[in-house]
């Protein structure tokens, strides 16, 4: 190739990508459409199993998304590329009995308080995979679990009947009138969402950012979703936008322009006043030094949450799942990383990313959620380990916006 197309094919964050570049990564995400929708799951109903006799086997598509085990086309086997009997059958890998996976939840949960209208707020962002109507039943005690315990969950990689069922079975488990929200979905049924506790309010929105899923004509991007919303205890107001990037599916190079084009192009439409979160996955390595995709944010003023901290929060190692601020009423604190996943006994079934989450701190004596100080007020306060699993151990970075002053 002469130095002249060597410049043409470069590729430089903040500009355009070249035609063939283009073209390549419009194959690649319309190759993987046609095969997640031809492959998809569709899960179970948990109330009519027989989870010791019923033929319950997965595979791993080499594309990383889980698929039924209709036939031999595909070798990948969730327990690992180094199984020699991973084309066996009898080695894949099962749907695990819902219950077991609630029982295993409720261990990260443990001392844990449920949301409530006192105490700090918890917020939340989880990448579910392919989150249909269908997986909500089939996982439903444990999502009730895991969003009773917050007051706002992002949600990745879902369809508005995931969110609608997940609401419904919040409400009834907990008598608590949650709301729920989906975006706009792209062909293959991927949204994102909100699901709130009733503490919170939604104020203006929601707001759908389609700029961020038409970038340079390369299909089955995302929106942004945001929302304003209000605290009904402290009377705060902050906002909440969730993304889903472009994976890097086609190369990190090349998708890491539209990435980064992706949160340029958000950050300018939020503006420079705006008050609150992104958060999402956005499909790259953060931590990397070597990779520039968010500077898009940081350049406008945007912070990372534990920035520092390098858990992975997908199964196949990577912290891929981020939470930026900027102009926060409150101090942001506590993150949180719970990696399923890893759990021998949830594993890739319930989903390939880590649950992360933060609080909003509250010290005042009128918000405080018992006679002891709300986690994050008290100078000894010490992030607890969440991860259950010994060989899975998390450590926690040091908290972003320590000593810093509150903004009014």
């Amino acid at each position: 190739m002469s130095s002249d197309n060597s410049k043409k094919l470069s590729i430089v964050q903040g500009e355009d990508l070249h035609p063939a570049h283009v073209k390549r990564l419009i194959k690649v995400s319309n190759d993987y459409t046609i095969r997640v929708n031809a492959s998809r799951i569709t899960y179970p109903d948990p109330d009519t199993l027989n989870f010791e006799f019923d033929n319950l086997d997965y595979v791993v598509d080499p594309s990383g998304f889980l698929r039924k085990d209709t036939d031999d086309s595909f070798s990948e086997n969730l327990r690992g590329k180094n199984n020699k009997d991973k084309g066996d059958k009898n080695n894949r890998p099962k749907l695990p009995n819902p219950q077991t996976i609630l029982s295993e939840v409720r261990k990260y949960y443990t001392g844990r308080p449920l949301a409530s209208d006192k105490g700090n707020l918890v917020l939340g962002e989880l990448n579910v995979e392919f989150g249909d109507g269908s997986k909500a039943k089939y996982f439903r005690e444990a999502y009730v679990e895991i969003v009773s315990h917050l007051h706002a969950l992002a949600v990745v990689e879902v369809d508005s009947s995931w969110v609608d069922a997940v609401v419904a079975y919040l409400r009834e488990s907990t008598g608590l009138n949650y709301h729920g929200y989906t975006s706009t979905a792209n062909t293959r049924n991927q949204a994102v969402g909100l699901i709130l506790h009733p503490r919170l309010q939604v104020v203006n929105g929601p707001i759908e950012y389609m700029e961020v899923a038409t970038v340079q004509g390369v299909p089955d991007l995302r929106p942004a979703f945001r929302f304003d919303v209000r605290d009904t205890v402290t009377g705060i107001i902050f906002s909440i936008t969730v993304v889903h990037l472009k994976s890097m599916r086609g190369g990190p190079a090349a998708t890491g322009a539209i990435r980064f084009r992706q949160l340029d192009i958000l950050q300018r439409l939020l503006g420079p006043k705006y008050s609150g979160f992104i958060v999402g996955d956005v499909n790259y390595k953060i931590g990397d030094p070597t990779v520039t995709d968010g500077e898009a944010l940081t350049r406008a003023g945007y912070e990372l949450f534990a920035a520092d901290d390098r858990t992975g929060t997908h199964a196949m190692g990577s912290r891929l799942d981020g939470w930026f601020s900027k102009n926060l009423p409150r101090q942001f604190k506590i993150y949180q990383v719970r990696r399923f996943y890893a759990n021998p006994l949830i594993t890739r079934a319930f989903c390939d990313h880590a649950e992360t989450e933060g609080q909003l701190i509250f010290c005042e004596s009128q918000f405080q959620l018992g006679k002891s100080p709300n986690a994050g007020c008290s100078s000894d306060f010490t992030a607890p380990d969440v991860d259950v699993q010994p060989q899975e151990h998390v450590d926690f970075a040091p908290l972003p916006g320590e000593g810093r002053k509150k903004r009014k």
